[in-house]
């Protein structure tokens, strides 16, 4: 909790807004908010896995936005079961009405939600795929007022959906990846090289485009980052054929979702009715 206090301190003293932590759970769950001429756009931030929150929700301590998931055991109809993990209820509708406030004071609401939910092990699939239990979060985010909603945690691209006339980025990657750290005894943190993807280090920047207070148009921008040296994990433009590349796998994972991605040069574009 206390790294938590200092972080949030030192973003403050620089001037950023925070979301999704606070000085305790409820303050957890306030927006930012941030104005651009006489459009208003209001920022929440939720962070969900499998009962294993590194800081707890607390009243009265600095807390994390959280949407706990436990594990669950499903059945389908031919009687075969398996085990997967779902978000609570009272949770999800929190987070519900977190955003319904937040759509009262701005025109825009965006959310951010880090979800958790897959093994990162290189020893399986790479986990570009979006279990359909995470497909009902998000939707529900939209339902309660969500225009934009900007996923993460599998570390890798998935697709977009325009869902009810708003986007959901079920994951935008990794923007910056700086694991290894040269002043860091491998004792205390070691990593195996070979546990990383290449496609842990692709990624896109969503650069939005506002017209008459709701968005209209999406440009996507690829980024890689960096493999070696110096500027390891740190975010750069690709070259045109390894751009190309990124932006066709996005338009092949957002075609599952009847999105359509236009590829002009090195940016994606995506229109909104």
């Amino acid at each position: 909790r206390s790294g938590l206090v200092e972080c949030m301190s030192i973003l403050k003293s620089a001037h950023v807004s925070t979301a999704g932590g606070g000085e305790n759970f409820k303050e957890s769950l306030s927006p930012a908010y941030v104005k651009r001429g006489n459009v208003t756009i209001a920022f929440l931030s939720f962070y969900s896995e499998e009962f294993k929150t590194i800081v707890r929700p607390a009243t009265d301590k600095p807390s994390i936005a959280t949407i706990k998931a436990p594990k669950v055991l499903l059945e389908n109809d031919e009687g075969l079961q398996q085990v997967a993990l779902a978000p609570l209820e009272k949770d999800v509708r929190v987070m519900e009405d977190a955003i319904r406030i937040a759509r009262r004071h701005a025109d825009i609401v965006v959310v951010a939600i880090h979800v958790h939910w897959v093994d990162h092990s290189s020893v399986y699939d790479v986990p570009n795929l979006v279990p359909p239990n995470q497909c009902l979060l998000f939707h529900r985010a939209v339902s309660a007022g969500a225009d934009i909603i900007l996923g993460s945690g599998p570390h890798v691209l998935r697709g977009i959906e325009i869902y009810k006339g708003k986007l959901i980025f079920y994951s935008l990657g990794n923007f910056i990846y700086q694991y290894k750290k040269d002043h860091i005894p491998p004792v205390i943190y070691n990593r195996d090289p070979q546990q990383d993807r290449d496609e842990e280090f692709e990624s896109v920047v969503a650069r939005f485009i506002i017209t008459q207070k709701k968005v209209s148009t999406v440009q996507l921008i690829p980024v890689v980052l960096g493999r070696e040296g110096k500027y390891y994990g740190s975010p750069r433009l690709p070259g045109k054929k390894t751009g190309i590349t990124i932006l066709d796998k996005m338009a092949e994972l957002s075609g599952e979702y009847g999105t359509q991605i236009t590829i002009k040069k090195i940016v994606g574009t995506v229109e909104l009715k």
